[in-house]
């Protein structure tokens, strides 16, 4: 208090109002949320590499007993499969399908071992 009674009125009221830029929230949650988005496509690669390993595994499995790389009956029941899975997750399922059909078309490649 600099100085008591300076008013010219008894019921005279002083307002104040605090004003402040906007905090640049959003600029850090952007960042915040591409960070974790890449660090997300970091676990889907890390991922498609271990399924490619198994692949090739299996691919050394059925040379030895001798069975076809392609198997359309399997690869129709993954179909199915993949595109339940979208829907139970919310995905649009002809996206998921697409997304796999190249899974499936490296996958045999994968299996098919070095040319």
């Amino acid at each position: 208090l600099l100085a008591a009674d300076v008013h010219d009125e008894s019921d005279n009221r002083t307002f104040f109002a605090v004003l402040a830029r906007a905090p640049r929230v959003a600029e850090r949650d952007v960042g915040d949320l591409r960070a974790h988005i890449q660090q997300l496509d970091g676990e889907l690669i890390r991922l498609l590499g271990r399924r490619f390993e198994e692949v090739r595994g299996l691919g050394e499995l059925k040379a030895a007993v001798g069975m076809l790389i392609v198997d359309l009956a399997r690869e129709a029941e993954l179909r199915a499969h993949y595109h339940a899975e979208a829907e139970r997750a919310g995905l649009d399922p002809e996206f998921v399908l697409a997304l796999f059909t190249l899974v499936l078309e490296r996958s045999r490649r994968e299996q098919a071992g070095p040319a």
